[in-house]
């Protein structure tokens, strides 16, 4: 009978803010921790990671993700395939989704959506390189459009909004991952105390660098040293994707996510 409440002390005086996590996170937690560590001692900043072309494959009960490589004996069935630049340990991948931040690490739409078969002929034709990604201090945009808030964009990407998709209050957001800077604009926005609306914050491990309209905040991208070069991207997604495009900002420290 004692078991079950001491690990629940123990958790929640272990990690007050206690949440249950896989293996994955407790290793980027390390290698953040490293990676401080490294700078202490005058190392270069940056912590770049490998990425290489990765094809992602769904129906609406399934997804799996592997190089192209390991789809030459797949049954293509119902697939729909995209084929992206991306790391590819990253656990972000299945919930992959081009217009927004939705993976860990930095991804890039390169094909797709469509089928196996051509998404196999794209690559076998392109053959694109792989290439490395800084994973610190990215620069995320986050729209703010009635009480919606919705999950972070590249610069890049948001460049190609059209006007009507445009409105709003946009905040430009220096941070390591897109969870981060999503989490600390919705705290912001529902009331939590202790989170700062510009410059560094308290509470979370991001920096606000500004907010305005769209235009204004590519023009401080670019000032930033960001590549705002429109990259256009289709409207497509993973079917069984659990992370919802925005949520519902309620006030009073309350939120939730839109059924629609």
């Amino acid at each position: 009978m004692r078991d079950e409440p001491r690990r629940w002390f123990r958790n929640n005086g272990a990690h007050h803010t206690y949440q249950l996590h896989g293996p994955d996170h407790a290793e980027r937690a390390i290698a953040d921790v490293a990676h401080l560590i490294s700078r202490l001692w005058g190392a270069p900043a940056g912590r770049p990671v490998h990425r290489e072309v990765m094809l992602i494959a769904w129906t609406a009960e399934q997804v799996t993700w592997a190089p192209p490589s390991r789809f030459t004996t797949v049954a293509p069935g119902e697939l729909t395939c995209v084929l992206v630049l991306a790391d590819p340990q990253d656990p972000g991948l299945p919930e992959y989704d081009a217009p927004y931040e939705s993976t860990y690490y930095p991804c890039e739409w390169l094909w797709g959506p469509g089928t196996l078969p051509d998404a196999l002929a794209w690559h076998h034709q392109h053959q694109p390189a792989s290439d490395q990604a800084e994973t610190i201090d990215r620069l995320f945009l986050l729209q703010h459009d009635g009480d919606l808030l919705y999950i972070p964009r590249n610069p890049a990407v948001a460049a190609t909004l059209g006007h009507d998709d445009q409105d709003g209050t946009w905040y430009l957001i220096r941070a390591d991952s897109p969870s981060h800077a999503f989490n600390h604009q919705r705290r912001l926005l529902v009331g939590e105390p202790g989170h700062e609306p510009a410059g560094d914050c308290r509470a979370c491990p991001v920096e606000t660098i500004g907010s305005g309209d769209l235009r204004q905040m590519l023009r401080r991208c670019a000032e930033l040293g960001a590549d705002v070069t429109p990259q256009p991207v289709p409207d497509v997604r993973v079917t069984m994707s659990r992370m919802p495009r925005c949520n519902r900002i309620l006030g009073n420290g309350a939120w939730d996510i839109p059924s629609t």
